[in-house]
């Protein structure tokens, strides 16, 4: 099964949450799922990067620490993930 995750932790980014949502996605895809991860853009980090056998896709998002997001980053990140998919649903992949 294709599963897209929308969150706007993902390690390294985030806190508990974000290491949750890592941890279902890598059960999932040792259950022989196939995963996207939609989440926050943070600094340097990579817009798009393969790491366990999961696509992850990071959008902008405004966010500012690695390890808080107020309201504001939150909106964003959501703004973000809809303009994202919207623009991919005519396109094979996110």
């Amino acid at each position: 099964m294709n599963i897209l995750v929308l969150t706007h932790e993902y390690p390294p980014i985030g806190g508990g949450g974000g290491k949750v949502a890592q941890d279902l996605c890598q059960g999932l895809v040792k259950r022989g799922h196939h995963l996207s991860v939609l989440t926050a853009l943070f600094e340097n980090l990579p817009e798009k990067s393969n790491e366990y056998g999961i696509q992850i896709i990071r959008v902008k998002s405004g966010r500012k620490e690695a390890y808080r997001a107020d309201f504001k980053d939150m909106l964003g990140f959501i703004w973000s993930s809809f303009s994202r998919i919207r623009h991919s649903r005519n396109q094979s992949h996110y």
